[in-house]
């Protein structure tokens, strides 16, 4: 026997009980990121997360095994090389983006670059690069270089989330959506109105096909699709699409949440520039009380 088949790992009821409340807590902070609309995708998208399961579950592990049966290691390589296959990575990297988030709400953004450019190059080594979570945190750096103004570095990662997302995911998963309207803000925070509006349409066309009625990601997507006809002087369209995004998102986020409030705020420019100072007063009041009109 191999002198590290040998080796035995032993564990007091009490190390055990310390261990599993150490995982416990692992598992806590990464359940943190979770929210009910990554569920509601699912519902919405099974074809992907069935495949993700399948290639997690069944095909690593036997790749693993078909490894250790090639390569005949010793026993306990082979049965290391079979439970990493079978136990999903990316934990640490998480918790990286989810720490360059944090810097970057709080205003500490060359500390969130570079976060970021670690976790990105982490998991494009370690998951590839069109793996959904290589992804998000693709998606994460452009939308740092969007707030900070740096529209070229941008635009091209922006690109390059949506082409993958199209390909992995499909063009009407929630995530492919997300793109269309990050590339479309974009485009409008530099005046390509034009460009950005057949992204806009996608994305909530995509958001009507695709997810349940009244989901709130739907009106999300119609506020700045309401902003940008307001910028090209389509004001019927803007009020009808700013009139939904509203009512969507008092409905299912509550009229005193941020994006309710955008969205009324959205309104009372609309009707300022529309020449409407009556409406415009009144969703002012709107957005200041934080009810319906």
């Amino acid at each position: 026997m191999n002198e590290l088949d040998a080796v035995r790992l032993n564990f007091s009821p009490e190390s055990l009980i310390a261990l599993n409340v150490i995982l416990a807590f692992v598992m806590f902070g990464v359940a943190l990121d979770m929210r009910f609309s990554d569920f509601k995708g699912v519902t919405s998208a099974p074809r992907a997360v069935v495949i993700a399961l399948l290639c997690q579950f069944f095909l690593l592990p036997a790749t693993a095994w078909a490894m250790g049966m090639l390569l005949e290691p010793q026993p306990s390589i082979a049965l290391g090389l079979i439970l990493v296959a079978s136990c999903p990575g990316g934990n640490i990297s998480n918790f990286m983006g989810n720490l360059a988030q944090l810097y970057e709400s709080q205003g500490r953004q060359e500390e969130a670059e570079a976060l970021y450019l670690k976790t990105l190059e982490f998991k494009r080594r370690v998951l590839g690069e069109q793996h959904p979570d290589t992804l998000v945190s693709m998606s994460d750096l452009a939308g740092l270089y969007n707030v900070q103004g740096r529209y070229g570095e941008a635009e091209p990662l922006y690109l390059k989330t949506l082409k993958l997302r199209r390909q992995v995911l499909g063009v009407e998963h929630p995530s492919t959506l997300t793109s269309m309207n990050n590339l479309a803000l974009l485009y409008k925070a530099q005046g390509r109105y034009e460009q950005a509006l057949p992204l806009f349409v996608s994305a909530v066309n995509g958001a009507r096909a695709s997810l349940p009625k009244g989901q709130w990601q739907t009106g999300a997507f119609l506020g700045p699709y309401g902003r940008c006809l307001a910028e090209l002087g389509r004001y019927d369209e803007a009020e009808a699409a700013g009139l939904e995004a509203y009512e969507i998102l008092r409905g299912t986020l509550g009229e005193e949440h941020e994006r309710t409030r955008e969205a009324a705020k959205a309104l009372v420019d609309l009707y300022h520039a529309w020449g409407k100072p009556d409406q415009a007063a009144k969703w002012r009041a709107v957005n200041e009380r934080g009810d319906s009109p």
